[in-house]
């Protein structure tokens, strides 16, 4: 019984998360959702496209730009608590401009899918930057023939630090689809704005709104403290829906989180939860060269 319990549980944890991913369907969705990395970020419900960061090179790579040093991080999320999803993102600053690559990887027994991505961010200003990134995606399933399906997207990032505590950002995923396998669909267009705010100091408050073309409009907003210039104290929410019958199902997802800052690493951590499946922890690590 407590093993049939455990499987069960299992099944229904693997069920949600390929209807989370959007082949649910018989596997009509061929890709992974567009959910940037980055623990940092995901203890403050998502937030991240006005924020300086090496996770920016998948929250809006324009912010780059503004970074000093070069970085690698690696992120991982043991998504509920059952799953394994994995990321790098390396970041390389130049005069008035930065470099980055990215990959993710994201797999259960009978289906996984990869994303590799490179950028570009370029001050045009010393207070405004743009950027653009191209990924290439590969993701095969088991259950139907191994359907194997290839994509391009593309990725268009600004960002404005209008002063000392207030920044803005906008970010567009996919505005342009390119398949190379023929799939019912793929990544829907995804539209970001951001803004961060600094009340103090050490306090950030972040704010963005992300529009999917195929799904109704959802908010991410998050705080950030530092305490004594190495912890970090975050919390966030975000909107979220899944389709049930004809219309949008709503719901809140809560996140929390911490950093650590210890010579040239920082080490975060966070949880956010589903209204199904429990919380699910994420860790990054980056190091700054």
């Amino acid at each position: 019984m407590k093993n049939l319990k455990k499987s069960m549980t299992l099944n229904i944890k693997l069920i949600s998360l390929l209807i989370l991913l959007g082949v649910g369907e018989a596997y009509s969705q061929s890709y992974m959702e567009y959910q940037p990395a980055g623990a940092r970020q995901g203890a403050m419900g998502g937030a991240g496209v006005a924020l300086v960061d090496v996770w920016s090179a998948e929250h809006n790579q324009a912010a780059l730009a503004f970074i000093d040093k070069p970085a690698i991080s690696f992120f991982y999320e043991n998504r509920f608590t059952t799953i394994g999803y994995q990321g790098f993102a390396g970041v390389l600053p130049m005069n008035n401009s930065a470099l980055s690559f990215t990959t993710d990887f994201l797999g259960v027994k009978n289906f996984s899918s990869l994303a590799v991505g490179a950028a570009y961010s370029l001050k045009l200003q010393d207070h405004i930057a743009m950027s653009a990134k191209i990924n290439y995606h590969h993701s095969q399933t088991s259950e139907v023939s191994y359907l194997r399906t290839n994509a391009i997207t593309e990725e268009l990032g600004f960002y404005a630090n209008l002063s000392d505590n207030f920044s803005l950002g906008a970010h567009v995923f996919n505005p342009i689809p390119i398949y190379f396998s023929k799939a019912d669909s793929g990544f829907g267009t995804v539209f970001s704005l951001g803004m961060l705010y600094k009340p103090a100091e050490k306090v950030s408050v972040l704010f963005d709104l992300d529009k999917d073309t195929r799904y109704p409009l959802i908010y991410r907003g998050g705080v950030e403290y530092l305490y004594k210039d190495k912890l970090m104290f975050r919390a966030g929410i975000s909107s979220s829906k899944y389709p049930y019958g004809s219309y949008w199902q709503r719901y809140n997802m809560y996140s929390f989180g911490i950093g650590y800052l210890f010579k040239s690493f920082r080490m975060d951590l966070s949880f956010y939860n589903h209204y199904l499946l429990g919380f699910t922890p994420q860790f990054s690590m980056n190091y700054y060269f």
